[in-house]
């Protein structure tokens, strides 16, 4: 007994085109830099199949550096989750103005209550966040506990409304949604949150 649909091309051109679309499923995404030597993510299969399915596929070439060598990884943006490292963030991806699902694991402990690692992440990080326009939802990844956000995660400019940002201890442990964990302040502090809108 044969595996392979052999009456495929035979198919209606617009039944094929369904198809191809309908074979994509959600990634994620490791965007690394060309210089680190990691693992390239594998190509989608289908992709490889024909010129017909990389074409309708939803696939494309992502660049991840904006500068020679040019490395690409292939995403479809409607649906996979681009996952980069806090240290890229600030740096200039060629298409980050059209990703919609992104993942950003920290490196360093979050520590909101020392005004250097604040000034910093406001500096560098969270003010790269803005640039990343078309975010529908974002999860953050961070070490250290969910609730070293505290009373501060209302405070920076998200990419997508804090109740679509989703807030992970390493190993997916606790999660709290950002606008859930903003919700789980004491009534004094919601009030002067409150005020401070």
């Amino acid at each position: 007994m044969t595996t392979i649909f052999q009456l495929f091309p035979l198919l209606p051109w617009e039944l094929r085109i369904r198809i191809w679309k309908l074979i994509s499923t959600p990634r994620t995404v490791m965007a690394w830099a060309h210089d680190y030597g990691r693992p390239h993510p594998p190509v989608p299969s289908v992709v490889q199949t024909c010129r017909e399915s990389r074409h309708h596929s939803g696939y494309e070439r992502f660049f991840i550096e904006d500068r020679p060598p040019f490395y690409y990884i292939w995403v479809n943006l409607t649906i996979d989750t681009i996952h980069i490292f806090e240290h890229r963030l600030p740096f200039q991806f060629a298409g980050k103005h059209r990703i919609r699902y992104l993942c950003l694991e920290l490196v360093h402990q979050v520590d909101l209550d020392n005004e250097s690692f604040r000034d910093g992440w406001v500096d560098v990080y969270s003010n790269a966040l803005t640039d990343y326009v078309a975010v529908r939802s974002m999860v953050v990844i961070s070490s250290n506990d969910v609730g070293a956000w505290g009373g501060h995660v209302h405070l920076y400019p998200w990419p997508c409304p804090l109740s679509r940002v989703m807030l992970v201890q390493d190993g997916f442990e606790k999660q709290i949604s950002g606008q859930e964990l903003v919700d789980s302040l004491t009534p004094q502090t919601s009030n002067v949150l409150q005020d401070l809108k």
